[in-house]
């Protein structure tokens, strides 16, 4: 079976016609081992051919595989990217509302708060009024005194 062997040596072809006989059978036999060494080598390569022909397969496969899930990734990529912009419009809204309502209350906080400086100074007003009445009835019992 060993393709590399080497040839039969020569045959001494003196002995007359039986050793040509011998020769050809010879080089018959040799030419079958290295026939039969061929065809186990080519179908040793057949069937290394057939292991790397499913190892594309797979090999095709799983890039598709992986093709499909990188699709799918940036896909969800895609979608993240599209929630996040959408929350910070409604974000920046939301943002801009309570600003909004911060200046509505500060506004009305210093409403209420210029209402109670007015209403102090009301009272304030009348505290005085309420101080000269007191001090005038006071001035007016004493007047009424004196006079009886």
């Amino acid at each position: 079976d060993n393709v590399d062997a080497p040839p039969p040596p020569p045959v001494d072809n003196s002995e007359g016609e039986g050793m040509h006989m011998l020769d050809e059978a010879a080089v018959a036999s040799s030419k079958d081992s290295v026939i039969e060494g061929l065809r186990a080598t080519i179908e040793g390569n057949d069937e290394a051919l057939e292991a790397l022909r499913g190892d594309l397969a797979a090999s095709r496969a799983k890039d598709q595989t992986s093709s499909k899930r990188v699709q799918v990734l940036e896909a969800e990529i895609r979608t993240l990217q599209e929630e996040v912009e959408w929350k910070g419009v409604e974000m920046d809204r939301n943002l801009s509302e309570v600003r909004s309502t911060a200046e509505s209350w500060k506004a009305k906080h210093m409403e209420v708060v210029t209402q109670l400086e007015e209403r102090d100074a009301r009272l304030a007003v009348l505290e005085r009024h309420a101080e000269r009445s007191a001090t005038d009835e006071e001035h007016s019992r004493k007047l009424e005194i004196v006079k009886y």
